[in-house]
């Protein structure tokens, strides 16, 4: 399991590295650098960081735009240093068109820099793992490293560990941040989209509304809630879905919450079937038939074994 983790992570940076490259960026950049060169046959000289961790193209951007694509992504540290014709590397060939000054000032710098640079005959390259000291690779590592530059989502831990079908998280997860299809997300995209609410006839349809301000959704929140034998009050105004369900989870005794999670959920997904067969079968079912699917749902839940969820009708 452990190593095929590792492969896993290791072909997913590989492809990372690619798309940074076609990108216009390093192929180093992302995931691994070089040490000190060995021989130089695998390092590649324009892009990789090789140049005490860093790669040629941040050290002198200017000068490497004057170097051809091609000769960016084949031209080894062994092949760029070699001397050719009267004497000269042959990175500087690399380099065509005209040298701007800033071109000409990095070009200097680095034609310094690289006459001390001495590869070893028989020693192949070192790569570096970036993302540890030891340079070693980790699947640890490699996670933490995913995890870099990501923006916290407020209640995905509801969403993710508790007891429903996938495709009803997955629900959720874009109803929470208000990706559903609703009609005012329609019109954004300017696209045909009923004027109010299908429930209500009330109000504008956005996801908060329908799955929890809309007078019909507060009517099914009631009823389902107080045949769990759960307290239910409602919060004025517009209430978000991460909102509304922080509060009824924090209203409820600590060892009900898991089982108040799945009953949300499936509360919410009927709601949402209710309105698509409102829009596209033009079937409205009464609040009490609603109730009834619900709590047919929850059934099945539980023998499916949702354990927490059923012990909220044992008390």
């Amino acid at each position: 399991m452990h190593a095929s983790c590792s492969q896993t992570l290791a072909m997913f940076f590989a492809m990372r590295e690619d798309q940074a490259e076609e990108a216009g960026g390093t192929r180093g950049g992302i995931c691994m650098q070089y040490g000190v060169p060995g021989n130089g046959d695998r390092a590649l000289f324009w892009t990789d960081n090789w140049v005490d961790g860093k790669p040629i193209c941040d050290l002198a951007p200017t000068l490497v735009t004057l170097v051809a694509p091609i000769r960016k992504k084949t031209r080894t540290v062994s092949q760029a240093l070699a001397l050719v014709g009267n004497g000269t590397p042959r990175w500087v060939r690399d380099i065509t068109g005209g040298l701007s000054v800033g071109a000409v000032i990095e070009y200097l710098h680095f034609w310094e820099w690289l006459r001390h640079t001495q590869l070893t005959p028989g020693v192949e390259d070192m790569v570096r793992w970036r993302w540890t000291s030891s340079g070693q690779f980790t699947v640890q590592s490699a996670y933490q490293a995913l995890q870099l530059g990501r923006t916290a989502f407020h209640g995905a831990d509801r969403i993710w560990k508790a007891w429903a079908p996938l495709r009803i998280k997955l629900f959720f997860w874009l109803a929470s941040k208000g990706r559903i299809w609703t009609a005012d997300r329609r019109r954004r995209r300017g696209l045909d989209a009923h004027d109010t609410c299908l429930m209500c006839d009330q109000a504008n349809e956005t996801p908060s509304h329908l799955l929890v301000s809309c007078p019909l959704a507060k009517e099914v929140w009631w009823q389902i809630l107080s045949w769990a034998h759960c307290t239910c009050t409602f919060l004025a105004g517009e209430v978000s879905i991460q909102d509304w369900w922080e509060h009824i989870i924090a209203i409820q005794a600590p060892g009900r919450r898991k089982g108040v999670c799945s009953l949300f959920m499936a509360v919410g997904w009927h709601l949402w079937k209710e309105r698509n067969a409102r829009l596209f079968e033009r079937s409205a079912a009464v609040v009490s038939v609603i109730i009834a699917r619900i709590k047919q749902e929850v059934d099945l839940w539980v023998a499916a074994g949702a354990r927490k969820l059923g012990s909220l009708f044992c008390e």
